[in-house]
């Protein structure tokens, strides 16, 4: 019986690749037109840009700062952004990524945003670029890794320093903390013995 079972199991399909990058993109486009439901292009615009340059500090509510509408796009962009990064990567959609991608929908109504999110992102791909591995092996710290965008953003826009000064701290910050997460996500995993699912958290706190 047990036998039977598992051969029955065995001939499940995973859901194919496109079909849940079908329906990431999907949820994207439902967000965009939602966030036109509550606000106007203009309204929407100036609230997202807002959003983006503000310091971003982790319990900013992205709604109470902006507005509804600007709040979704945000979330929709952050999603998308995240979605190319996965392609870029020629990653599989499993269990880890899609964990990671909710958490970036998620934080993207508080404390995440387009501009303090990308340069860890890159400085995590990057890191795989110089060690001569693929990128998919840095895929999740790059994800889970802008859990520390709000730091991009600190520096730039809330320590008293000029426009294009703060742009550089906070850019060259935001891309040494994604290039040292990957090592340091790989080291720290001997603390937990493997049985923590948020190993890249425990980095960022670190």
């Amino acid at each position: 019986m047990t036998a039977v079972m598992l051969q029955k199991d065995s001939n499940f399909q995973s859901v194919p690749t496109r079909v849940l990058y079908g329906l990431f993109v999907g949820l994207s486009l439902a967000m965009i037109v939602l966030a036109f439901w509550f606000n106007t292009p203009t309204e929407i615009w100036e609230g997202f840009w807002l959003i983006t340059r503000s310091p971003a500090t982790l319990l900013t509510d992205y709604m109470a700062l902006a507005n509804p509408g600007a709040t979704l796009m945000n979330a929709a962009v952050m999603t998308l952004q995240a979605m190319v990064v996965v392609w870029t990567c020629r990653a599989k959609v499993n269990g880890p990524v899609i964990s990671a991608l909710f958490l970036i929908i998620g934080f993207s109504f508080f404390g995440k945003n387009l501009y303090n999110s990308m340069p860890i992102v890159l400085g995590a791909l990057a890191y795989a670029k110089v060690t001569n591995n693929p990128l998919e092996r840095s895929l999740l710290a790059a994800l889970f890794g802008a859990a520390l965008g709000p730091l991009v953003s600190e520096l730039t826009f809330n320590q008293g320093l000029a426009v294009p000064l703060g742009v550089t701290v906070g850019l060259s910050g935001g891309f040494i903390t994604g290039f040292v997460l990957p090592p340091l996500a790989q080291h720290l995993i001997t603390f937990t013995k493997g049985f923590s699912l948020y190993n890249v958290g425990f980095s960022c706190g670190f």
